[in-house]
């Protein structure tokens, strides 16, 4: 159900799928996966996915370490 709405660029659905990713919740768990989605969701302005992304490059977790 979120997958199309992500697809379509709501970044709410972008930022929930990637949280589903990080965690593997329903999904196989994928650093990478989660960072794109997180990262797509920051990029217009979502608050929550902007603090999610930089926690993963302070972490080094699907992205390099910075």
């Amino acid at each position: 159900m979120l997958e199309p709405l992500a697809e379509q660029g709501d970044p709410n659905a972008q930022y929930l799928l990637a949280t589903a990713d990080a965690n593997g919740t329903g999904v196989t768990q994928s650093w990478q996966s989660a960072a794109y989605g997180l990262l797509r969701a920051a990029k217009q302005g979502a608050v929550w996915a902007q603090v999610g992304i930089g926690a993963l490059y302070t972490g080094g977790f699907g992205v390099p370490r910075d």
